[in-house]
C-alpha cells in the first residue's frame, strides 16, 4: 500500500462511514494483506438449481467484464447445480466453493435452501447474496452474513391486500406451499385480513415434491371448494401452482364465477407459459397477482439484448426478447458484487481472498478475516442493475418495493396496474381485469345451498313464530302462508341472500325435542333433524 492510499484513507469520511466509523478501524483493515489490485481475477461462488438462472448469472459475469464494471479486475465464478430439494448437497457444495477462495456466494434460490446453507456462510464470515428468496424471516439480524436481492414476502402481502380490497372481496381462502417461503409468505396478509373483518374460510397446504407433477392437492382443493369461498390466494412457485390449477379445474374451481389471486412466486417465473410462448391454457387464464419489474433498471436495456442474441443452447432460457424478473435478479446480484468490489478498489480498500475451511473432518474452522468487510461493501451498494435499482435495507434486503400488477389472458400476463410502498395500488386507465372464465366480477362467497330445495320443520313460539291456518278476514292459508312472525321474516331474508327454496311444516307432536330412553330415539324437531327425514 501506497502513502497516498493511507493519506486517502485518513481524509475520507465516506471510507470511515463505510467501515466502521473510525479511522483507527479504517487503518487497521487498509493495513491488512490486500489482493484487489489491478490486472487482479477475483471469483465467488454460485449455487443454483435452475438452468435460467445459471444462464443469467453467467452472462452477467461476461457484461461485467466486457463493460469494465470493475477497472482492471477480471470477475470469474465457481458454480455448482444441484436439484431443488437436496439440501445437504447444497451445504457440500458450499463448502467446496468456500475452499477455492472467493468472496462471496451467490444462491441457492428458495428460501428454504438459503436458510440450509446459510450456516456455512455464517461460519465462514463469507457474503452471502440470496437473489430470489423472500421469506420474511430472513432477516439481516438473523443471518448477518446475507443480503437478499428481492424484497421479502411481508411487502408482497401488502400487495395482495390493496388487490382483494380493490375487487371489495372479504372471503378468502389460502392455498400455500408447506415450505418456508408458503408458510412465511402470507402470514402478514392473514394478519391484516383479520384486522379489516375478512373471513379467511380455510388455508391449505401441500408439500412440495422433486417432480411438481407428483404434488397431492385434491383433497385440499374439495376443501376449499366446500367453503364456499370464490377466492383463492394462491402462494408458491409456478411449477406447482400449474398442477394445482389443473386438479382444480378438474373440480370445476378455474371457470366463470371463481378467481385466483396468486404471489410472485407465480407471475415472476415463466413456467405458465405467456409472454409470446404460446397459447394459454384455459384453466389458466384469469389469474391476478403482483410481478415483480424484469428490466426497468439502467442496466435492463443493454443486458436484454445480450440476453436476447445468446445461444439458447449454450444459455438455456436465453434467446428470446424476455426475462424472467427472477432470473433477472440473479444477474443483479452480480452487478451489486461488482459494485462492491469497484467501491473497494476506488477507496483503495484492499480484500484478500483465501481458501476457507468448514471443518468437516472434525479440525479448526477459521473465519475469512476481511469477510465482514467485504459484506460491507455489498451492503453499501447504491447502483443501477437489471431489474431497477439496487440497494439494500438495514435487514439486508432489496430496497424500493415496486410490483407490476398481471393478468393472464390467452397470449400471456398482461400489465393491468401497479405497486409501490408510497402510493399503493394504481390500475391502468382503462385497464380491464378477466377472472377464470373471462368474468369481468366474481362474487366472493357463494353457499353451497344455492339452487337447492329444502323442507324446514318449525314449532309454534309467540312472537317469533305464529301458526294459522286462515287469515283476518277468514281466507283459508296453505303452505309457507300459514307461519309469521321473527322467525320467518328471517328465514326468508336467508332464503333471498343463500338462493335456496324451502317448504315449511309445524312439528306433528308439538315439541322441541326430548330424547326418550325407552325408544332410544329424539321426539320433536329434533326427532325430525335427527332423522333426517324432512330434508329433499
Amino acid at each position: 500500500m501506497t502513502y497516498s492510499s493511507l493519506k486517502f484513507c485518513v481524509g475520507s469520511p465516506k471510507v470511515r462511514t463505510m467501515l466502521g466509523g473510525s479511522c483507527e478501524v479504517a487503518l487497521l483493515l487498509l493495513l491488512a494483506a490486500f489482493g484487489i489490485v489491478a490486472g487482479t481475477t477475483v471469483r465467488f461462488g454460485a449455487l443454483t438449481d435452475d438452468p435460467e438462472d445459471s444462464s443469467a448469472l453467467r452472462l452477467a459475469v461476461e457484461y461485467v467484464n466486457e463493460n469494465s464494471l470493475v477497472p482492471s479486475v477480471t470477475l470469474q465464478y465457481t458454480e455448482n447445480s444441484t436439484s431443488t430439494l437436496a439440501f445437504f448437497d447444497m451445504i457440500r457444495q458450499g463448502c467446496v466453493q468456500a475452499s477455492k477462495s472467493i468472496v462471496a456466494v451467490i444462491g441457492p434460490r428458495l428460501s428454504s435452501q438459503v436458510k440450509a446453507t446459510s450456516p456455512v456462510s455464517l461460519g465462514l464470515s463469507l457474503p452471502q447474496i440470496a437473489p430470489d428468496a423472500t421469506d420474511p424471516t430472513l432477516d439481516n439480524h438473523v443471518y448477518p452474513m446475507l443480503l437478499r436481492m428481492s424484497w421479502p414476502d411481508s411487502v408482497l402481502s401488502l400487495t395482495l391486500v390493496d388487490l382483494v380490497e380493490h375487487f371489495g372481496w372479504d372471503h378468502v381462502s389460502i392455498f400455500i406451499s408447506n415450505d418456508d417461503y408458503g408458510t412465511h409468505g402470507l402470514v402478514e396478509f392473514q394478519l391484516i385480513a383479520g384486522q379489516k373483518g375478512w373471513r379467511v374460510h380455510t388455508m391449505q397446504s401441500f408439500d412440495p415434491t422433486e417432480d411438481p407433477a407428483d404434488i397431492d392437492v385434491t383433497s385440499q382443493l374439495q376443501v376449499i371448494k366446500n367453503t364456499g369461498a370464490r377466492i383463492t390466494v394462491l402462494h408458491c412457485l409456478a411449477s406447482y401452482a400449474q398442477q394445482v390449477l389443473h386438479r382444480a379445474s378438474l373440480l370445476g374451481m378455474t371457470g366463470a364465477g371463481w378467481a385466483w389471486v396468486v404471489s410472485d412466486g407465480i407471475t415472476g417465473l415463466n413456467a405458465l407459459g405467456g409472454g409470446g410462448n404460446g397459447t394459454v391454457p384455459e384453466y389458466l387464464r384469469g389469474l391476478v397477482g403482483p410481478r415483480p419489474p424484469a428490466s426497468n433498471g439502467s442496466h435492463g436495456e443493454a443486458f436484454l439484448q445480450k440476453w436476447s442474441s445468446a445461444d439458447p443452447v449454450a444459455y438455456p432460457g436465453a434467446g428470446t426478447d424476455v426475462i424472467g424478473p427472477y432470473t433477472a435478479r440473479w444477474a443483479d446480484a452480480v452487478l451489486a458484487l461488482a459494485d462492491a468490489l469497484r467501491n473497494a478498489t476506488e477507496h483503495s480498500v484492499t480484500i484478500t481472498p483465501q481458501p476457507l475451511d468448514c471443518a468437516c473432518a472434525g479440525g479448526p474452522s477459521q473465519p475469512w478475516s476481511d469477510g465482514p468487510t467485504m459484506l460491507q461493501f455489498i451492503k453499501q451498494v447504491d447502483t443501477g442493475g437489471v431489474t431497477g435499482p439496487i440497494r439494500f435495507t438495514s435487514a439486508g434486503a432489496r430496497a424500493d418495493a415496486k410490483y407490476h400488477i398481471v393478468n393472464l389472458r390467452e397470449d400471456g400476463w398482461q400489465t393491468v396496474g401497479s405497486w409501490d410502498l408510497q402510493g399503493g395500488l394504481t390500475l391502468l386507465p382503462g385497464a380491464e381485469v378477466r377472472f377464470s372464465g373471462g368474468a369481468a366480477e366474481v362474487v366472493p362467497f357463494v353457499t353451497d345451498l344455492s339452487t337447492r330445495r329444502l323442507r324446514a320443520v318449525t314449532i309454534a313460539a309467540p312472537g317469533f313464530v305464529e301458526v294459522s291456518d286462515a287469515d283476518q278476514e277468514g281466507n283459508v292459508l296453505t303452505g309457507n302462508d300459514r307461519f309469521k312472525g321473527f322467525c320467518m321474516d328471517l328465514l326468508a331474508w336467508m332464503s333471498s341472500e343463500l338462493g335456496f327454496t324451502y317448504e315449511l311444516y309445524a312439528v306433528a307432536d308439538g315439541e322441541y325435542g326430548r330424547y326418550r330412553d325407552d325408544t332410544g330415539a329424539w321426539t320433536g324437531m329434533v326427532g325430525d333433524v335427527v332423522g333426517g327425514v324432512r330434508q329433499e
